[in-house]
C-alpha cells in the first residue's frame, strides 16, 4: 500500500494517456506507475531463477475509487508498463516535474512509514510561537484530530513505529503540551481528494519548508506576503527549503511529498492525493 500524490497539471503525457483529456489520463498514469513499481518490487524480492513471465503476481488497482486486489502475472504487468516508455522524454523539462525524474509529478509515500521519517516530520514542525507551528496546531484542533485513525493504521502494520512518536512542546497559547505523530499524520496520510494551492502553502509553512527572500517565515505578516504572491512571482521570490537529500528512503518519500506541494503552489494547481 502507498499514499499517492500527483500534481494536477494538464501535461502532454496525461493528455495522451487520456486520449486528449488530461483528467482522464491522470488515473491511467497513476495505475501504470503502480504497475511499474510492483514489477520492481517483485524483481527485487524474487530469486533470479524463479523469475519468469508466468510468475503469479498480486497487485492493488483502483476501481471506482477503491483498491481492489488483482491476480496477474509478471509478464502481463511488464507488457502494460511498456506504455510508459514513449512518454519518458516528454517529462524531462516539464514545469511540474517535482522529483526531476521521469513522471516526477507523481510522488509515492510507501508503507510502512518508517520510524525515521516519522521523527523527521515531527522535528520539522515549527515552534508554536511561529506562524508555521501555530497554523499546524490550529489545523489539528479545527480537524478534531485525535490520532485514532493513524493508530488504526499502526495496528495494521502501515507504520513502522509502535506506539507512535511524540514531541514535547513549549508552553503555548493552544495549551497543547505535546504533538504526536498520530495527530500529524492523520491530516497527511488520511487525506482524500486534493490539496488546493493555499493548503499546500499552509503545510509547507508547518514544516518550515519554504523561504521568502531567503528567510523562513515566522510571523503572520511573512505568511501573508507569501499568500499574496501572484503565481508569476512565486518561483522568483519563494524557495523550497528542505536541506540536503537523505539516503533514508522513508525520509526521501516525505521530502518528495513536500516538493510536490511546493510545485503545486508555485504553479497554482491542485495536488491530488489518495491511498491504494
Amino acid at each position: 500500500m502507498s499514499l499517492e500524490t500527483i500534481i494536477d497539471f494538464p501535461c502532454r503525457v496525461k493528455k495522451d494517456l487520456g486520449h486528449g483529456d488530461p483528467r482522464a489520463g491522470t488515473p491511467v498514469l497513476l495505475d501504470l506507475i503502480a504497475v511499474r513499481e510492483r514489477i520492481e518490487q517483485v524483481r527485487a524480492s524474487t530469486r533470479p531463477d524463479y523469475l519468469s513471465v508466468d510468475l503469479p503476481v498480486r497487485l492493488l488497482r483502483m476501481k471506482d475509487g477503491s483498491p481492489v486486489e488483482q491476480s496477474t502475472t509478471l509478464g502481463q504487468l511488464e507488457a502494460e508498463a511498456i506504455a510508459l516508455d514513449p512518454h519518458v522524454p516528454v517529462c524531462t523539462n516539464c514545469p511540474v516535474n517535482a522529483r526531476r525524474a521521469p513522471f516526477g509529478c507523481v510522488v509515492v509515500v510507501r508503507y510502512p512509514v518508517k520510524k525515521s521519517a516519522e521523527r523527521w516530520l515531527l522535528d520539522r514542525v515549527q515552534p508554536p510561537d511561529t506562524i508555521g507551528g501555530a497554523m499546524c496546531l490550529e489545523s489539528l484542533i479545527e480537524a478534531n484530530a485525535d490520532g485514532e485513525p493513524t493508530r488504526d493504521h499502526r495496528t495494521r502494520g502501515l507504520l513502522e513505529a509502535f506506539p507512535g512518536l511524540d514531541r514535547d512542546l513549549p508552553k503555548n497559547v493552544f495549551d497543547k503540551p505535546e504533538l504526536t505523530a498520530d495527530e500529524l499524520l492523520q491530516l497527511l496520510l488520511l487525506s482524500r481528494g486534493k490539496f488546493v494551492p493555499w493548503q499546500s502553502l499552509n503545510i509547507l509553512l508547518w514544516f518550515g519548508a519554504i523561504k521568502l527572500e531567503e528567510t523562513v517565515p515566522t510571523t503572520a505578516d511573512d505568511a501573508l506576503k507569501l499568500a499574496r504572491l501572484e503565481p508569476v512571482d512565486r518561483a522568483k521570490r519563494a524557495k523550497l527549503f528542505l536541506g540536503q537529500s537523505d539516503s533514508d528512503a522513508g525520509i526521501e518519500d516525505w521530502r518528495n511529498f513536500l516538493k510536490a506541494l511546493f510545485v503545486g503552489w508555485v504553479r497554482d494547481v491542485e495536488v491530488l492525493i489518495d491511498s491504494r
